[in-house]
């Protein structure tokens, strides 16, 4: 509902353009909206193009009279009934709602309305000031829920104003606050104050994870932005929300937490003194809390909650290399079986110059420049592989599509992998996509704290053929041009210690979450924010603590 279709549009397209470098999940989510929000917040005559992708919601709001300061009060102007042929389609609550939001932003009142939108559960209302001698002015869309009349959304852009002092946000969001929730306003508090206020529901004390409100007020005390933040937009009756009669307390999560701790390589995870680290730690990615009441894990990740399979590899003796455009040419010719010379393809995007900065070089060949070549400038190996091909429906089914992708991974693998760790596909109608971890005596590696996946590898559905290969979350400098020596996973403490000691480090709260970005909450331990500063790891050989600067 708080969300339209070119919202939906939008996430879609970041979940897209994303998945192939890090898993998409409700919280990332969360975090984008109020990304973009924050951009638009910093420049709106900039981001004006942008106004439905922030998906805020907006509440009714009320009429009396606020004072803020010792000495200054802010009057709510009287309504003036505008634009009443303009919206004349709107329901008898709707209606209301305008007038309402009118007396909280009479700027309004004087605006003009271009366009309505009646749609099958709102009203969308779009609306700009009235022709200016200077200026464009601003613009505003408004939006209501067609069956009770709640205001969901107020986005105003265009002319800059100034924000209102922080003494005037406290005082007047929080009475805007009152007027539109009525007694639900209780079971909200005050969290952030910047350049707007925000507020977190508690429910039987308890804070509510992806349910937050914010609040606009510029300089004149007026509100020009209300919005819902992180993954819900509506309210959920307290009702719902289980009791927390029945968690496990915080002091014996970690009796729980030896059952299900785990072990990851970071071949990289201190850069100041590089070396690699076997640590504890409840997920193999840092997307995860605790179910309250079990003590489960709960991952956010599919590596995590899909067993991956491990793969025993051949890699080649040597690395594959190409240090040279002949060189580059050859292995495209190689691997799709090509006989006759390929075209050097060249266009506005600076191809085949070595990029000396980034430690990269880059070859494209064919008529459309649709083979690609990236290695590395300093050593010539392949990090990167690609095949533009033509959109065809697949044939092959997607067992044989992972034989294939195994086959085809296993050419460019670094000589030192010799196994690997399938952790997730997926299809379109075109190609499978396969990502892989490196592995080591059975234990995923990951290259930086920060990597997602080691390979990457496209194939072709119509026709089998590797189309896509990528040595992937690669941090310069640590591009793995040689062998990492890992520590031996049978020279280890035991889970209790390490469990013990990953809480002692990482503290959780109490709140509840929404499932699955729904209307069902549930109680979980959430990790209390980390430090600003340091990274900590529980190494596995000592059981205890390392921390690292930032």
């Amino acid at each position: 509902m708080g969300v339209d279709s070119f919202d939906k549009k939008i996430v879609q397209e970041f979940r897209a353009a994303n998945l192939d470098m890090l898993p998409f999940t409700p919280q990332m989510e969360a975090k984008i909206w109020e990304g973009i929000r924050q951009k638009k917040l910093k420049n709106r005559r900039v981001f004006t193009s942008l106004s439905l992708a922030c998906g805020f919601a907006l509440v009714v709001l009320g009429t009396r009279s606020v004072w803020i300061g010792e000495t200054s009060q802010v009057t709510l102007h009287p309504v003036i009934i505008k634009h009443e042929t303009e919206l004349k389609g709107l329901s008898p609550e709707a209606k209301k709602t305008v007038q309402s939001l009118y007396k909280f932003a009479p700027y309004l009142q004087n605006g003009q309305v271009t366009k309505l939108s009646d749609n099958s559960d709102r009203y969308d209302i779009y609306m700009k000031e009235k022709k200016k001698e200077k200026g464009e002015g601003w613009s505003a869309e408004i939006r209501i829920d067609r069956t009770s009349g709640e205001l969901e959304k107020l986005d105003v852009l265009g002319e800059e104003r100034n924000r209102a002092t922080k003494s005037v946000l406290i005082q007047r969001g929080t009475a805007i606050l009152q007027e539109m929730l009525g007694e639900k306003s209780n079971e909200y508090k005050q969290i952030g104050l910047d350049s707007s206020i925000s507020f977190q529901r508690f429910v039987n004390k308890i804070p509510v994870s992806g349910d937050y409100i914010g609040i606009d007020i510029n300089e004149k005390g007026e509100l020009d932005g209300y919005w819902r933040q992180g993954s819900l937009d509506y309210f959920v009756d307290k009702a719902a929300f289980p009791l927390p009669s029945k968690v496990i307390p915080s002091h014996e999560l970690g009796d729980y937490l030896q059952k299900y701790i785990k072990l990851r390589y970071v071949e990289h995870f201190d850069p100041k003194n590089d070396r690699p680290i076997l640590e504890y730690t409840p997920g193999i990615l840092d997307m995860y809390n605790f179910d309250a009441i079990t003590g489960k894990p709960i991952y956010h990740t599919y590596y995590d909650y899909d067993p991956p399979t491990l793969i025993q590899m051949n890699p080649p003796n040597t690395p594959v290399i190409a240090r040279n455009q002949q060189e580059a040419e050859l292995l495209i010719k190689r691997e799709y079986e090509i006989k006759e010379p390929l075209k050097v393809y060249s266009n506005n995007w600076d191809d085949h110059k070595q990029r000396k900065e980034e430690n990269e070089a880059v070859y494209q060949f064919g008529e459309r420049g649709e083979y690609t070549v990236f290695t590395e400038l300093s050593s010539g190996r392949v990090l990167q592989i690609t095949k533009d091909t033509s959109k065809a429906k697949g044939k092959i089914s997607k067992e044989n599509a992972k034989e294939k992708a195994i086959r085809f991974l296993a050419k460019y693998l670094d000589p030192w992998d010799k196994e690997v760790q399938l952790t997730y596909s997926n299809e379109d109608e075109y190609s499978y996509k396969f990502r892989f971890f490196k592995s080591y005596q059975g234990i995923p590696v990951l290259p930086t704290v920060d990597s997602y996946i080691s390979y990457s590898v496209k194939i072709d559905s119509a026709t089998g053929e590797g189309i896509f290969f990528i040595k992937d979350s690669i941090e310069k400098p640590y591009v793995p041009n040689k062998q990492v020596k890992l520590p031996d996973r049978n020279a280890i403490m035991s889970t209790k210690v390490g469990a013990s000691e990953w809480l002692r480090h990482n503290p959780v709260k109490l709140v509840y979450e929404f499932v699955g970005g729904g209307k069902d909450p549930r109680l979980v331990y959430q990790l209390v924010e980390k430090r600003v500063d340091k990274n900590v790891f529980i190494d596995a050989t000592t059981g205890k603590a390392v921390f690292v600067d930032r």
